[in-house]
């Protein structure tokens, strides 16, 4: 879904929710996608401009709590543009031993714009009434709430019949709105630097033609929450929207980019991960844990490389 490896260094420092859009990337390759993350020290990546932290990285749980606040233990990928089948695949996985929770997601880059401003961001579509039991997210909601964020009777993928182009009124004026606009959930600084708050409409535009089946799509969203995670390249970049709204607005059909997975001991993610891989077989899919996907802040998985019970090592 990405459109180069310019935009690579744009989204370094997003962390593993940044780093699966880039996996998506790949997904017309013959060989794996390669995942990488950096941290956000303050340099600059040679694909991309230059990102800086706010503040030194927090370490060790810390460091993992931030990042998995808003980002799942597991996530499945899939090697191909179509992820239509993702609801078998969430029955699969759903009775893996160790799996807590399951949900499906979309993710990719889009353009916000409001009356201040436009900022490029990552705009991620989660499931409602799905993704609570999957991300902390609703634990970081500072302002407002996740009510609103899917509209009644939405299918997916759905048509969106907002506003009346014949009289210039906006969609989210009028008594309607909660009914007409779906909602977005924004990072509080995000939401600050384009004057942003609760109530307030802005639109989103996807401009990535390569996996269109339609021209580009500008819809209206309704803010209905901030959240704040103390993680700057969260905060400043994210927002999240309905998965069906996602679906409408991308115009690629009722498909997916994964589905993501809570386990029950986030410390044994890299186990569950595998188990994962084995109940989906030989199919086209690609499985990672949360320390997969932040190599350069976790590093490998203790377990991974732990030798085996009664395993006798050589002396030095």
């Amino acid at each position: 879904m990405w459109k180069g490896k310019a935009d690579l260094g744009a989204i370094a420092a997003l962390g593993c929710a940044a780093l699966l859009a880039c996996a998506c990337r790949e997904r017309q390759r013959t060989e794996p996608p390669q995942v990488r993350v950096e941290a956000a020290s303050g340099t600059r990546d040679e694909t991309g401009p230059e990102l800086v932290a706010d503040a030194p990285l927090p370490a060790g749980t810390a460091l993992r709590d931030k990042i998995l606040g808003v980002n799942a233990h597991v996530i499945v990928l899939k090697y191909s543009v179509d992820f239509s089948e993702y609801r078998s695949v969430i029955d699969q996985v759903r009775g893996v031993a160790g799996v807590a929770a399951v949900a499906p997601f979309t993710l990719g880059p889009m353009t916000l714009a409001a009356r201040r401003g436009t900022a490029e961001v990552i705009v991620k579509g989660v499931d409602p009434e799905l993704m609570p039991a999957v991300l902390d997210l609703p634990k970081h909601i500072v302002e407002g709430s996740l009510a609103g964020l899917r509209l009644p009777g939405a299918q997916p993928p759905h048509t969106l019949a907002l506003g009346d182009a014949g009289t210039g009124a906006h969609p989210c004026d009028g008594a309607t709105a909660a009914t007409q606009v779906p909602g977005v959930v924004l990072g509080r600084t995000l939401a600050r630097r384009l004057g942003l708050g609760i109530g307030a409409c802005a639109e989103l535009t996807d401009h990535d033609e390569q996996f269109r089946l339609g021209p580009a799509t500008t819809l209206p969203f309704r803010v209905i929450a901030l959240f704040d995670v103390g993680f700057d390249e969260y905060d400043s970049k994210l927002a999240y929207v309905d998965l069906r709204a996602w679906q409408a607005l991308a115009g690629r059909g009722d498909s997916v980019t994964g589905v993501e997975l809570r386990v029950e001991y986030v410390e044994r993610a890299g186990e569950i991960a595998q188990r994962i891989r084995t109940a989906l077989g030989d199919g086209p899919y690609k499985t990672l844990d949360w320390r997969e996907l932040n190599p350069g802040l976790f590093g490998p998985d203790p377990a991974a490389s732990a030798p085996p019970p009664g395993a006798v090592s050589a002396a030095p």
